[in-house]
């Protein structure tokens, strides 16, 4: 019954997701049509998943929908559906759109779509790429058809950024919060061989190894670089979570990655955060999940963070659902496919594997 809030028609549509049934064509096709985009990008992974290519026409026009999340959504269905006919208007979008969350998932989408390691931000490449594509399209076309590559290589969106990595993970988003453990299990020992971190390429090094002594120091060290990888127009906020959940900015609103910015949060996390006792996972992530709500109460999903980044180094001991793991996960599953939100995850040493994966 599509009566229902938009947050009850998306989580209705993502459980159609297995079915293999003919009833659930109809709710489909509705989603992809709703105004509200939780609802579209619920029916796109619907699709998706459910291998309906029916629904290919529909999901390619849906590129060029004006909500991020609809147009991720959409690249990332057609390529569980192994759209080939999709993939020159995807590359189009890839190159040129303006939210770096689109772009990357449309490389993920054409990394699987064409089976090619082309890596997130080199425009070079990506010429390259085109112009094999462009010519073997070109070598199979009747008289008087277009070349879907067209003619001409795509428009680069004018900020491109790279991707910043975390703990060797491309990281490439517009708005991120990130959510660390700072129990008091994090200031334990983390031992490095200096010698073969030494021999290893630069970009394979932990950075600053050789003053690393804990597994705080470690993710401090990670941090810091990730921050001076990220654009300056990448909105960020943190969480830092032990018995006790500390925000930064206290307001909760996401602050622009500037140098003065990067500086201010870089001090607060050495002076303010402190390795204290126990870990209270849910009740850090929800913090967390306080920036992607906060953030775009109209749902339009423009102002809220499109990616969590959580880190931890135990299994939750304290504060909510310390005792139901699966509670936790299921909560973030169902605000991560609500609100169109990836997490990245880093697990230390004896983490909750499961809850992570």
């Amino acid at each position: 019954k599509f009566k229902k809030p938009p947050e009850a028609r998306a989580l209705g549509l993502y459980a159609f997701a297995g079915s293999a049934k003919d009833e659930v064509l109809g709710p489909i096709a509705a989603g992809l049509k709703d105004k509200d985009p939780r609802v579209v990008q619920a029916a796109c992974r619907t699709a998706g998943i459910g291998g309906r290519q029916e629904f290919v026409p529909d999901l390619i026009k849906l590129l060029e929908h004006k909500s991020w999340a609809c147009r991720s959504a959409a690249a990332l269905a057609l390529s569980e559906l192994a759209a080939h006919e999709a993939m020159p208007r995807i590359f189009k979008i890839f190159c040129g759109d303006s939210s770096h969350r689109v772009r990357y998932d449309c490389w993920l989408a054409l990394k699987k779509l064409s089976m090619n390691k082309l890596l997130p931000c080199q425009p070079a490449a990506w010429e390259e790429w085109w112009t094999t594509q462009q010519r073997d399209a070109a070598a199979t076309l009747g008289e008087g058809e277009k070349n879907p590559w067209g003619d001409t290589f795509p428009h680069l969106y004018s900020k491109l950024a790279d991707p910043a990595y975390f703990f060797h993970m491309p990281i490439l988003t517009d708005r991120v919060c990130i959510v660390i453990d700072a129990s008091q299990s994090m200031t334990e020992p983390w031992r490095i061989d200096h010698k073969v971190e030494r021999d290893k390429p630069k970009e394979q090094r932990i950075p600053g190894f050789f003053n690393v002594k804990t597994r705080w120091g470690l993710v401090r060290n990670y941090l810091k670089e990730f921050l001076k990888d990220l654009p300056e127009t990448t909105e960020i906020g943190f969480v830092f979570y032990h018995h006790d959940i500390i925000v930064y900015p206290e307001n909760g609103k996401l602050f622009k990655n500037s140098a003065k910015g990067r500086g201010k949060a870089l001090a607060f996390i050495e002076e303010e955060v402190k390795n204290k006792a126990t870990t209270s996972i849910f009740d850090g992530l929800d913090k967390g999940w306080g920036f992607v709500r906060d953030g775009h109460p109209d749902h339009n999903f423009r102002k809220g963070c499109e990616t969590i980044v959580f880190v931890t180094d135990g299994k939750p001991t304290d504060g909510r659902f310390a005792k139901r793991p699966d509670r936790i996960r299921d909560e973030a599953w169902r605000i991560g496919m609500v609100r169109g939100m990836r997490y990245f995850v880093v697990g230390i040493h004896r983490h909750s594997y499961e809850l992570l994966k």
